[in-house]
């Protein structure tokens, strides 16, 4: 009966996935300034999806080749050329057939000055109500303690390593406060601010409005350009994304589409 399970178990668990990154290890520190390459061998064309590269003379550079292994398998290799602190994030190698086949892994890139992945020292973050919001605050090394502090007293909110700090079940009253990261390493600190915005939640919104701009009527003659407007009247505060759904006919490349919203 031991045999029998065993054997189930590792069919079952091979067939999960058949995409390996290489090294095989959930999280990796390398320091700042390095080079690094990952290795991902799959059975279908695969990509790599990273953190963008960080802008300036400091920053690194990323390329990636592809080839194919003695065992014709597909074998995607991306290259890091002197890594930079904001270069720490998940790396995913995910297939280019599906989105449910993919394989990741986590890095860390050790910098004497930058204790936090964030490249500024106060900005803007936004969420909805009842929904929950990420302070961004992912340390570069797993050695960095990060505390969070509200109006500058320290609050006990989830934390996670790779995501940052996870505000849930947003209030009005959380809005418009001052939310501190601060990092700290032996001697070494430093910290980022955040103001955040909570907006409401709307129960519903209006049905869109759909006109026919410039014409008496709702014809048209064929191959005549038409312009057509799409208005929606929201309460402040409620964002909104419109969106246009073209037959497959129409020659998209002439299609121009504008949004215009004003919001009451």
């Amino acid at each position: 009966m031991f045999g029998i399970s065993a054997l189930l178990f590792a069919v079952l668990t091979g067939a999960t996935s058949t995409i390996f990154i290489e090294p095989a290890i959930p999280d990796l520190e390398i320091p700042s300034g390095a080079d690094l390459s990952l290795n991902c061998t799959s059975d279908s064309p695969a990509a790599w999806y990273y953190p963008p590269s960080a802008e300036g003379s400091d920053s690194s550079t990323k390329s990636v080749t592809y080839s194919r292994t003695n065992d014709d398998k597909y074998l995607t290799v991306i290259f890091i050329h002197h890594a930079h602190y904001l270069d720490t994030g998940f790396y995913y190698c995910s297939s280019n057939l599906t989105d449910s086949e993919e394989s990741k892994i986590y890095i860390f890139v050790r910098d004497p000055e930058n204790l936090l992945a964030v490249n500024e020292s106060y900005a803007f973050i936004s969420g909805h109500e009842f929904s929950e919001v990420i302070i961004p605050c992912k340390p570069t090394t797993q050695d960095v303690k990060v505390k969070l502090l509200k109006d500058l007293k320290e609050v006990d909110i989830s934390f996670d390593i790779h995501k940052g700090f996870i505000l849930k079940n947003l209030m009005m009253t959380d809005s418009r406060h001052l939310y501190t990261c601060r990092a700290s390493r032996r001697n070494e600190t430093s910290e980022v601010n955040y103001e955040l915005h909570v907006l409401p939640k709307s129960e519903g919104i209006n049905k869109p409005i759909i006109d026919l701009v410039g014409s008496e009527g709702p014809h048209i003659v064929v191959g005549q350009d038409i312009d057509l407007s799409c208005s929606l009247i929201v309460p402040s505060g409620v964002n909104v994304q419109i969106q246009w759904k073209i037959p497959d006919n129409v020659e998209k490349v002439w299609v121009l589409m504008t949004l215009r919203m004003n919001l009451t």
